[in-house]
């Protein structure tokens, strides 16, 4: 909006009206006739110049007016799924007040379990706009009321042009939007706030997303009432309008105001707390580091906690109720241990100046990552020698080591968007073993990996249409995105890369990856170019983007068959699935495996050859392997180059380390079983165990 001024008035004194100073000193009758004149003739001057600057003023304005256009809206469609990325949120203001129906006293009207609240968002305008686009969830969140937009520049705060009015808002449920119409234009490079208020809509279905209640009885046979968040992937929205992609990264002060006999957690330590004569206390806690939103995380419940400060000084607590508190003493000292191992190996330090890792009643998954406040299904977080199982433990440990990487490899980088969702998931799922390995030497967890990711990965991913690489088109990301695909065969394709360039290498790909996008997001080509710069680092010949594109962008993976002439090996590829799929369409398959909305990040393309790196071991190198390429259909190897008698065995994938099934011939098959008859050690546990498994996926 332009501001503009009046016309300069000039005010005339009749000369009847002066005072004897201002009057004039006349000396003869001729010459005040003479100045009289004079005035009048300068009178009418001036008077005819104002009345033309006025009126040429006027002119000009209107023309103005008249070419002023009001703002341009842009259109939402069903394929606009992805927010614009005109305005940056800085910071988010939250207030929640939960109401959880302990103590606190309702109307018959409410619903036992609901909240509400406010939210003052800080958003930097990056290009001109009169439309503000964010996330709201449309069936768990109602927006109340909405503020004028204001500038927050400290130095335009009150003037008029600092306010710029929402004329008009409009809902767009496909994608879970909400849209703000403005009556002006904002400013490139400016920051404005604005302000919301909302309540959640009551739910009939249990739900657990977003903000919600979850019950327990405790040892005196009371039930008892929490409220937890689960925001990932795309629940935020249902707590609290916001920009909720993960690519959107800012800083979050939250308040929640809950009943006073309950104690509330947040990502990072409280910074003051209020008393309200109503029963209620509102803590308030200090803001956050940047981050994505599905990491804003809320606990409200009465539980008690055990505490030891790290090695570097972050406060590590476990909450839980009183019984399961007995057997929090292992995990609280898994974490104290595996923490600082992964800020001395990746060389980034944690934080957050407490961690607070929360045992719940009802959650969806085994843990949530969220910075500073790691919530975990209680079933999974406990470990004791007297209750549990060696597997029990193994288990324990390497979901606390899982959700401990993700401080780095998630939060610290997060994924631009969620088809890349391996870069958390799958990177994590590989750390995770070095982290457990740390606090089990003695479990031999690299050997479970074989089991645990590798083969369970290869299970799932025969009949499966789910690429690493995912092609999310929606803006609600289903919860299928937290797959077997995701998680094991990321790790599994790492972990052959490591056996490929070697771990050395692969460890300095990830810190590089780290300090380049520290604070920020990432996609896959980003992890590539860090892998490309440590294997040139070291001399490598090797372009790892070409070798794994087809790996992580398409579903399933090869087997190689074995076969031997007189002069030759014979290697060759082909794509692998299982007999009940063999036979069944891949797209009848696809809807099949992925019949929900999720089904949009399927991927029915036609079977690509891939670039197979082969660990080959044979009796002139039987305690390594050599590593050799099969880019096409078919490799041809001579036998004295591998084998140094017509009854020599051959081992195509040493140490389980490719992700791929070898077939061999039965004659060569043969002699591997004869080898294992005088010496079951001569192959490693990983070896043998990868030899168990393709015999049985490939018999008959």
């Amino acid at each position: 909006m332009t501001n503009s001024t009046g016309p300069v008035v000039a005010v005339v004194v009749p000369l009847d009206e002066q005072t004897n100073d201002d009057k004039f000193d006349l000396t003869s009758h001729k010459t005040a006739r003479r100045n009289v004149k004079l005035i009048v003739v300068f009178a009418v001057i001036v008077t005819i110049t104002v009345i033309f600057a006025v009126v040429l003023g006027l002119t000009i304005r209107d023309k103005g007016e008249d070419e002023k256009h009001p703002p341009v809206y842009p259109i939402i469609t069903n394929d606009s799924y992805r927010l614009p990325t005109d305005v940056t949120p800085i910071n988010y203001n939250i207030t929640l007040q939960v109401f959880l129906g302990v103590s606190v006293a309702f109307t018959e009207d409410q619903p036992t379990f609901h909240f509400n609240g406010s939210v003052e968002i800080t958003f930097r305008c990056e290009t001109s706009t009169a439309f503000l686009l964010l996330h709201q969830h449309m069936g768990k969140l109602q927006v109340a009321q909405v503020s004028d937009v204001r500038l927050a520049d400290a130095a335009a705060a009150g003037t008029e042009s600092s306010v710029v009015r929402v004329v008009d808002r409009q809902l767009f449920p496909v994608h879970d939007m909400i849209g703000f119409y403005l009556d002006d234009y904002l400013v490139p490079g400016h920051e404005y706030t604005f302000t919301l208020e909302f309540w959640s809509t009551p739910q009939t279905t249990p739900s657990l997303s977003g903000l919600y209640p979850s019950s327990y009885v405790d040892s005196n046979g009371t039930e008892r009432y929490i409220a937890v968040t689960q925001m990932a992937a795309t629940l935020a929205r249902e707590v609290f309008p916001c920009w909720d992609e993960s690519h959107f990264r800012a800083t979050f002060q939250l308040t929640v105001v809950h009943d006073e006999n309950t104690i509330a957690l947040s990502n990072t330590e409280i910074a003051l707390q209020r008393r309200h004569s109503s029963g209620w206390l509102s803590t308030t806690f200090m803001p956050t580091v940047k981050m994505s939103t599905y990491l804003v995380a809320v606990v409200v419940c009465n539980f008690n906690y055990i505490e030891e400060v790290s090695l570097h000084g972050s406060v590590v607590r476990i909450f839980a109720r009183d019984e399961w508190l007995e057997a929090a003493d292992y995990s609280l000292q898994a974490a104290l241990r595996i923490l600082p191992y992964f800020e001395h190996k990746y060389q980034h330090m944690y934080p957050m100046r407490k961690l607070d890792m929360v045992a719940v009643p009802e959650f969806y998954y085994g843990g949530m990552e969220n910075w500073g406040l790691i919530i975990y299904k209680e079933s999974k977080l406990f470990y004791s020698s007297e209750q549990h199982t060696v597997k029990e433990k193994r288990s324990t440990t390497q979901l606390i080591s899982h959700e401990l990487a993700h401080q780095w490899f998630g939060n610290l980088v997060t994924m631009d968007w969620w088809n890349d969702v391996w870069l958390s998931e799958g990177i994590t799922s590989y750390v995770e073993y070095q982290g457990a390995n740390e606090q089990l030497p003695d479990l031999a967890m690299w050997d479970y990996f074989i089991i645990g990711d590798l083969q369970t990965a290869m299970i799932f991913d025969s009949p499966s249409t789910n690429s690493v690489i995912l092609n999310i088109t929606q803006s609600t990301v289903s919860s299928n995105v937290y797959n077997r695909m995701v998680y094991e065969k990321g790790s599994a394709l790492l972990r052959m890369i490591s056996y490929l360039v070697g771990e050395d290498v692969l460890e300095g790909a990830l810190r590089d990856y780290l300090d380049r996008h520290a604070w920020s997001a990432a996609v896959t080509d980003d992890l590539w170019t860090a892998l490309q710069k440590s294997i040139d680092e070291q001399g490598i010949s090797l372009d790892i983007k070409a070798v794994m594109k087809v790996w992580t962008e398409q579903a399933g993976y090869p087997y190689i068959t074995v076969e031997r002439t007189d002069d030759f090996f014979i290697l060759t590829q082909e794509y692998f699935m299982d007999k009940a799929t063999f036979v069944q369409p891949l797209e009848q398959r696809a809807a099949e495996m992925l019949s929900d909305s999720a089904a949009v990040y399927v991927n029915t393309e036609p079977a690509r050859l891939y670039t197979v790196p082969l660990f080959i071991a044979s009796p002139k190198n039987p305690n390594n392997y050599t590593i050799y390429w099969l880019t096409d259909k078919s490799l041809q190897v001579p036998v004295t180059e591998l084998a140094g008698g017509a009854d020599d065995w051959l081992i195509v994938n040493a140490h389980a380390a490719g992700y791929y099934r070898v077939h061999y011939a039965d004659a060569e098959l043969q002699k591997i079983v004869d080898h294992l008859k005088t010496d079951v050690t001569v192959f490693d546990a990983k070896t043998r165990a990868q030899l168990i498994c393709d015999v049985s996926f490939l018999a008959g």
